[in-house]
């Protein structure tokens, strides 16, 4: 089979399966933003190609997208025990950091799935994600999007 890479360097998108949600992205007037969502598209951006976002309503769900080829990886915060159930290579955004996105109130299990460990997509995903500047610039995006500052500017607004 072609490597994901090079599907989506020939398509000039990558498919994106994801799951909704606080730390993944969010839509609103049919702008995609979020924490997830802006990662994924520095990436994109990197690799020089559009995003195509779909949107799934369970982690099991845009998993088995992957998995079946709709999609060229996912943006979800699926447990570790399901991706390794469906045999996908995974790669938490936070990079071993996992406080630098608690802190935030974001979910420390934010990940990228990709169906081969050893394609140049998930490969050159692992360095975009785990390189010290790119490191930096996570902490700074999810102290950006900090749901515990939202949480209270919303009840301050509301109450």
């Amino acid at each position: 089979s072609v490597p994901a890479y090079d599907h989506v360097m020939l398509d000039n998108t990558l498919t994106v399966a994801a799951v909704p949600g606080n730390s993944t992205y969010f839509a609103t007037d049919g702008f995609q933003h979020g924490f997830g969502f802006d990662l994924v598209r520095t990436y994109a951006d990197e690799l020089g190609v559009d995003i195509d976002l779909k949107a799934y309503a369970s982690e099991e769900a845009a998993l088995h997208a992957l998995k079946s080829g709709e999609a060229d990886m996912a943006l979800t915060t699926a447990s570790t025990q399901l991706k390794s159930q469906l045999n996908l290579s995974s790669i938490n955004v936070s990079c071993g950091y996992d406080a630098s996105l608690t802190k935030n109130g974001l979910h420390p299990k934010v990940s990228w799935s990709f169906n081969a460990p050893d394609d140049p997509l998930s490969q050159k995903a692992s360095y975009f994600l785990c390189d010290s500047i790119k490191l930096k610039n996570t902490q700074k995006l999810a102290a950006f999007y900090n749901q515990t500052l939202l949480k209270d500017a919303y009840s301050q607004d509301h109450f």
